[in-house]
């Protein structure tokens, strides 16, 4: 590509300056390179940011031990912020649209976190306006930077899929079969729920009504029906045990 473009330079010397036509080679070569070294670069700013505030805030712990605790936990929330941006690249190729823009959620979630926590920092700290503008407009550049990275590494995969038909279609089987299997999993779901509250329910009924289960298993009693008649020699008691 980088050959082509030379030779459509040479072809369009009279109008485009060839010079600033290698610069855009140049650029378009690196640009990659330079977005990661930039990124690096802010993540490592914001995290001195935080380190230098939490350290004064930690002296009482001794100046050595003050350091090593701000500074860990200063780089190690950069690493953690970005792990949970780029994240989803480990698994590029899922058609979904919510996936590709879980990065960029994060990356703003988290960029309005550090933004909240250098402002507070620097406040703590007695330092000016002019040092908290600075400090966040570092923050909120890289949010863009992360933001233009994403979307470009978004569309370079994309790209590969669009250009590989079989890997369209594994990647649909694969969403087919696991959307099947979610269904399956929540008809099981259901029958297990509804065969619990059965069972539930048989076994409250048996000790809500105990006297019920009795009389269904006990045999029945007898009935016995008696009447007074008068005979010539008074009253008799007439009993009936029926069958």
């Amino acid at each position: 590509m980088p050959g082509q473009k030379l030779k459509n330079m040479k072809n369009n010397s009279n109008l485009v300056n060839p010079h600033f036509e290698l610069v855009v080679l140049w650029i378009q070569s690196n640009i990659g390179k330079v977005i990661v070294s930039l990124l690096v670069l802010t993540y490592l700013g914001t995290a001195l940011m935080i380190a230098v505030s939490l350290q004064h805030a930690l002296l009482p712990w001794g100046a050595t031990m003050s350091w090593i605790v701000a500074g860990c936990m200063a780089v190690l929330s950069q690493a953690i912020r970005g792990s949970l941006v780029y994240f989803n690249q480990a698994n590029p190729y899922r058609v979904s649209r919510g996936w590709e823009y879980l990065g960029i959620v994060f990356a703003f979630a988290l960029t309005v976190f550090a933004c909240f926590e250098v402002y507070h920092l620097f406040t703590s700290q007695g330092l000016g306006i002019a040092a908290k503008i600075s400090g966040i407009g570092l923050i909120v550049a890289g949010f863009f930077l992360e933001a233009y990275f994403l979307g470009e590494i978004n569309r370079t995969n994309r790209t590969t899929l669009v250009a590989n038909p079989q890997m369209i279609k594994d990647a649909l089987a694969y969403e087919r079969e696991y959307a099947e299997l979610v269904i399956a999993m929540q008809a099981e779901r259901v029958k297990l729920t509804r065969a619990k509250k059965s069972a539930l329910s048989n076994v409250l009924t048996e000790h809500v009504n105990p006297a019920k289960k009795l009389n269904e298993i006990a045999p029945k009693k007898q009935e016995i029906d008696f009447e007074y008649h008068e005979n010539g020699n008074g009253k008799v008691l007439d009993i009936d045990l029926g069958n």
